[in-house]
């Protein structure tokens, strides 16, 4: 009885939480901005199930709107036309979800009572006032009408919210397990340390650069081109006829003809060492042509990737000179697009050698030898993702992909007592652990659970009403119309 009785406790606690819950009174002050929005005219924001969603007066959306307005304020928000859009976005969200809510509560026949709404009004006015009976008096026909339809609207809303994640009082929602509940709060209990040294893709040495230079001389020849570029074969068909006719020359044909795609606009060609080239001319034959091209002579027309062109030759050929830092670059810049695979399975190996000599020598002496620094780990648990609800994974920048891994953490927890892992590739990081140490943590607190329990549930439910197909988001178009109206002119 008495772990009932601190659920209950812990359940109000988090029922103030709650995120879909919000106060549908908001209609009695309406702020200068969202009065605007009102004034703009009836805009269609979007739908729900074929249902308009309007800035009507008297609408669930404008009551959301100023709701949204005055939570802002309170926050200290200045509120803008560059920040509006988020106030509407926020009330359309709102709105969607009490007619998806709404409509299946619907489905069960459930009314609130007439005792039930009186009583959600009192609660209401007594949070306004000190002197309900004047503040009753001072309201219009009008302001009581819209009060007690706001409290039936919220009633039927949050008839469907406890149903689903309970009340203050503990009461309702969907029902897990105790053994559930206790299995994932000691998730946190069992931790492991480690030391780990990571080699970095972005340091692939000089050395290497070279010996691949040296392999694939021809991938770094410089090509002096220009090129008269179109979208279709037949166009340039007719341009080259022109200029073997003589009645038009190629610089006029780059002014007045070519699209300059991939050139500058004089014609000479941007992407002139031959690994580009690769790229750009879809077969081989036609790559042997143009880079072959002498000074003066004509490519004929040829498919790129990008449409058609007709080359010219305008230089020699410059052969790299990888003595040249600046081509090293380019031959860097090369490899990191085209060859990411070798540098990778160069660093995978020295990885792997380092573990090798790890074993052999101790993980700090290795780390010596390949001049890398390790670092301690953790300790942390099994925590797929990075939930906030368990101890964080270290933020060290190899391991920043690693917290959706299923590798990472089949090896970091499968290895035994000072075992050293076998190489693994996060990103731009390969990474080698040894394990320093089994700990204990502190296992979840109940709050903490039930908080973000019930954060994920409403996350899950409100992503699945909003991605609906039943949902037709107009907001951004409606916003960037009413900026546009709005704006000054120079008139």
């Amino acid at each position: 009885m008495k772990e009932n009785k601190s659920k209950k406790g812990l359940a109000s606690k988090i029922g103030a939480i709650i995120i879909l819950v919000i106060a549908a009174f908001a209609f009695i002050y309406v702020p200068g901005m969202t009065q605007s929005a009102a004034n703009s005219g009836i805009e269609v924001y979007g739908s729900y199930d074929g249902e308009e969603i309007t800035n009507e007066n008297g609408s669930y959306f404008m009551a959301a709107l100023q709701q949204a307005y005055a939570n802002a304020e309170a926050n200290g928000q200045e509120i803008k036309n560059d920040n509006f859009h988020k106030l509407l976005s926020s009330a359309f969200n709102q709105t969607v979800l009490n007619m998806a809510f709404t409509s299946e509560v619907e489905k069960t026949k459930y009314v609130p009572t007439d005792k039930e709404i009186t009583e959600r009004m009192v609660q209401y006015i007594s949070s306004q006032t000190d002197d309900p009976a004047t503040f009753v008096a001072s309201m219009s026909n009008n302001d009581k009408n819209n009060l007690y339809d706001a409290a039936k609207t919220e009633l039927i809303y949050n008839r469907y919210v406890e149903d689903y994640f309970g009340n203050q009082a503990g009461l309702y929602g969907v029902k897990s397990s105790s053994a559930e509940a206790d299995f994932v709060k000691n998730m946190n209990v069992y931790q492991r340390s480690f030391d780990m040294v990571s080699f970095a893709k972005d340091s692939y040495p000089e050395s290497e650069l070279l010996a691949f230079a040296n392999k694939n001389p021809d991938l770094f020849v410089k090509h002096d081109l220009s090129a008269i570029t179109a979208d279709d074969e037949a166009s340039l068909k007719s341009i080259l006829d022109q200029i073997n006719k003589n009645e038009i020359t190629f610089e006029d044909a780059v002014s007045n003809l070519s699209t300059k795609r991939t050139t500058e606009d004089n014609g000479k060609f941007k992407n002139n060492f031959k690994y580009q080239l690769k790229v750009i001319l879809t077969s081989e034959d036609d790559l042997n042509t143009v880079t072959n091209l002498k000074a003066g002579e004509l490519s004929g027309v040829v498919k790129t990737a990008s449409g058609y062109a007709i080359f010219r030759g305008d230089g020699a050929n410059v052969p790299a000179d990888f003595a040249d830092e600046t081509m090293l670059d380019t031959v860097n810049t090369y490899m990191i697009t085209y060859e990411a695979g070798l540098i990778e399975d160069y660093f995978i190996n020295l990885a792997q050698d380092f573990a090798t000599d790890a074993v052999a020598l101790g993980f700090d002496a290795a780390a010596e030898k390949y001049a890398v620094t390790p670092v301690k780990v953790g300790p942390f648990p099994i925590n797929y993702g990075n939930s906030a609800m368990f101890s964080y994974l270290p933020t060290e920048a190899a391991l920043s992909s690693a917290t959706s891994s299923d590798e990472f953490f089949n090896t970091a927890f499968g290895l035994g007592e000072n075992e050293i892992s076998s190489p693994m590739v996060f990103g731009d990081y390969i990474v080698v652990l040894k394990l320093l140490a089994e700990e204990q943590g502190e296992p979840v607190d109940d709050f903490t659970y039930m908080y973000y329990t019930a954060m994920i549930d409403q996350y899950e439910i409100r992503n699945s009403v909003l991605n609906s197909d039943k949902v037709e988001n107009k907001v951004l178009d409606v916003y960037f119309k009413q900026l546009f109206a709005n704006m000054p002119t120079n008139e």
